[in-house]
């Protein structure tokens, strides 16, 4: 879905909370182009990656990548909830939103 078919939800708001709407959908997709990358990296390097603490020694250690990603994922999806909070009810295209979010709360972010 492309940002602009994501804000023609929002389009019969008040200009104040439309404009509001926007930042959190630019938010969403920047979030979203993030999780795709930390998804690429951890299934490349693993959850788990071995690295020199700083005395020389090699150490397993969580990938920094899961602790960005969790962190993303959690501001993700409260913005989605902000977003579906603000959606005006019954302009048409409910069902077409709640799929949508449907999809993105089964992990396919797209």
């Amino acid at each position: 879905m492309t940002k602009n078919k994501f804000l023609a939800f929002y389009a019969t708001l008040p200009e104040q909370q439309y404009e509001l709407a926007k930042k959190w959908v630019e938010e969403l997709f920047f979030m979203e182009k993030t999780l795709k990358k930390l998804q690429k990296t951890i299934r490349e390097e693993g959850a788990i990656i071995k690295t020199r603490n700083g005395n020389g020694f090699e150490v397993t250690v969580e990938n920094p990548a899961v602790k960005s990603y969790n962190t993303t994922l959690r501001n993700y999806n409260g913005t989605l909830k902000h977003l579906v909070d603000l959606c005006p009810e019954g302009n048409g295209k409910d069902d077409e939103l709640l799929a949508f979010l449907k999809r993105q709360k089964a992990g396919k972010i797209s």
